[in-house]
């Protein structure tokens, strides 16, 4: 008695199992050939594309460096006017006064 179900009794995994192929050895070094030979044909489109990327990067971590550097800033004020806050919201008419030293 099977516990998983037989292909045959489901269909989802013939599908899956039909979408993986096999590549032979040299095909990868053909796909880099055909890719060099492009950049070499139209090496400014190729140069252009890898600097949109690179500036997009350069922005996105400009982004994290300063949205961090504003988090330092920001998280000390915030839990010192919750403090203020928090102390505002007691009722301390029942506690006994303080002493002062």
């Amino acid at each position: 008695m099977s516990i998983s179900p037989s292909p045959a009794q489901n269909p989802a995994l013939d599908r899956a199992r039909a979408i993986v192929r096999t590549v032979d050895v040299g095909r990868p070094l053909a796909w880099l050939a055909r890719a060099w030979h492009d950049l070499t044909r139209c090496g400014w489109i190729s140069v252009l594309h890898g600097v949109a990327i690179a500036l997009i990067m350069m922005l996105t971590f400009a982004g994290f460096a300063t949205a961090l550097i504003g988090l330092v800033l920001l998280v000390p004020l915030l839990g010192h006017a919750g403090w203020h806050a928090y102390r505002d919201l007691l009722d301390v008419s029942a506690l006994p006064e303080r002493e002062q030293r």
